[in-house]
């Protein structure tokens, strides 16, 4: 029978993780799973235990993904300087390393390391100029900054020739649950205009961030 509640998801991984033998990469992949469950539903101390046990029990060679949501969790706590250390392992992976390098960028716009996360997002975007996610982000980074011309250039890219980033970045819907509050907040300050935007922050509550220079 499939899982339809949160709490019968976590009990059948619950149910995973007791069954498993001790060390294996079953045990191991029953955390990490539980675990993106709680981050999805908001447990974020829930969700960094269960990641940090299925990473802990990878040894020298963690999930990636695993990491990437760890890193996501302890931005939830704000536990920054941890979560892009996790970013960063992360990216070490092939198939993970536009994904988790993104989420770099962001922790570090999050955490004011402005000019970090402009760098990285501009890195990202030689390498993918189609990083259609990446790109909305520059230009948010880049608005924030005062730099208006530049964030319109950045935002002009984006739309040409396109039709679908025109239906996902007209608002901040498609963002808000994936990015930092911060990053949300730039990217709702860009599209009204505004020299300050509001973002809905991990406690629950909106808040407004000021851009204005």
């Amino acid at each position: 029978m499939q899982a339809t509640t949160y709490e019968e998801s976590e009990a059948i991984w619950t149910k995973a993780i007791e069954l498993s033998p001790e060390g294996s990469r079953a045990r191991s992949a029953a955390f990490s799973n539980r675990g993106t469950l709680r981050l999805q539903y908001q447990e974020w101390q829930g969700a960094v235990d269960d990641l940090q046990a299925s990473v802990d029990l990878d040894g020298n060679n963690p999930d990636p993904l695993s990491l990437n949501n760890l890193g996501n969790a302890k931005g939830a706590l704000n536990q920054w300087d941890s979560a892009m250390a996790d970013f960063l392992e992360a990216s070490r992976t092939e198939d993970m390393r536009a994904i988790a390098l993104a989420n770099y960028a962001l922790a570090a716009f999050q955490t004011e390391r402005d000019d970090l996360a402009i760098t990285t997002a501009r890195k990202l975007l030689r390498r993918d100029p189609e990083f259609l996610d990446m790109r909305a982000a520059l230009s948010a980074f880049l608005w924030s900054e005062g730099r208006f011309d530049d964030a319109e250039a950045e935002w002009t890219f984006l739309y040409a020739g396109l039709d679908t980033p025109c239906r996902l970045y007209k608002t901040t819907d498609t963002v808000a649950n994936r990015w930092p509050p911060r990053a949300t907040a730039a990217l709702d300050a860009f599209l009204r205009v505004r020299g300050d935007g509001q973002a809905l922050d991990y406690d629950g509550r909106v808040k407004t961030f000021n851009f204005r220079h």
